[in-house]
């Protein structure tokens, strides 16, 4: 047996073992103690490592709500995906729906979006198959998008409202070109090292800048960083927005928000 096969044969193991401890618990479970259940059937393993690996790489998992949610104060704990949905969740041999609910949330878009998204490939060939069932544009350069029939597509000198994003949101990783979201020279401000990336402000649909909220005693304060000097009405406009995400987090208005220009 080659490395490569044993490799398959302890990830098929360790998918076994987490399968059995999760449906005998019937319950949540959060990384540390999946891990210690784990050290029975993998005694000379890491804990952590294996509940890691399994959650995070190899189990389709939901994280069950409350935990690990803005402001719940309680750890992330986890469920298999069969047991949240009700039933078996299988692959499909078509990712037809995968490519709609995709488009739903970030058409118009090409092949090449979609496999940054998803991770697949060939998804060039699954939207030909789906040609007949989408909308098909093209962009200024003449780039095929495909998009969800009956979808609007706003006219390009269309306002679009400030907005506050948070980490890691999924408008700035779901695309192959990224610049229709952020222009280039802001990308290293906010794709950092580690794999971070920062909460970002929209300043009519592109990222403008970044945001920060920091905790000092019963205070928490809210500063925004504009990458360049904007507006008096757009500063207007994004103090505003992020006074109203500052009354969500904290639950009381009036917190003070700090607007800043990077130098």
């Amino acid at each position: 047996m080659g490395q490569g096969d044993g490799r398959e044969v302890v990830r098929a193991t360790l998918l076994r073992a987490t399968l059995q401890v999760m449906t005998a618990g019937q319950r949540p479970y959060a990384l540390g103690e999946l891990g210690e259940a784990l050290l029975k059937s993998f005694p000379d393993r890491d804990a952590a490592a294996l509940a890691y690996i399994a959650l995070r790489c190899e189990l389709p998992v939901v994280q069950r709500p409350p935990g690990g949610t803005w402001g719940s104060g309680s750890s992330a704990v986890y469920v298999t995906a069969d047991a949240w949905l009700g039933g078996p969740c299988h692959d499909a041999d078509e990712p037809a729906e995968l490519v709609r609910r995709y488009l739903a949330a970030f058409g118009p878009a090409t092949a090449k979006d979609l496999q940054v998204w998803s991770g697949l490939t060939g998804m060039a060939a699954v939207l030909k198959r789906l040609r007949g069932e989408l909308a098909v544009l093209r962009d200024e350069n003449g780039t095929e998008l495909f998009d969800l029939p009956g979808a609007s597509v706003p006219d390009g000198d269309t306002p679009a409202p400030v907005r506050l994003l948070p980490e890691y949101d999924n408008l700035l990783l779901s695309h192959h070109d990224r610049t229709r979201v952020i222009p280039d020279a802001y990308r290293p401000r906010v794709f950092r090292p580690g794999g971070r990336v920062l909460p970002t402000v929209l300043l009519d649909g592109f990222v403008a800048g970044v945001w920060k909220t920091e905790r000092q005693r019963a205070t928490t304060r809210l500063t925004v960083t504009l990458f360049e000097d904007a507006s008096r009405q757009d500063k207007e406009a994004v103090a505003e927005e992020a006074a109203r995400l500052l009354e969500f987090i904290t639950g009381e208005p009036g917190r003070p928000v700090e607007l800043v220009t990077a130098s």
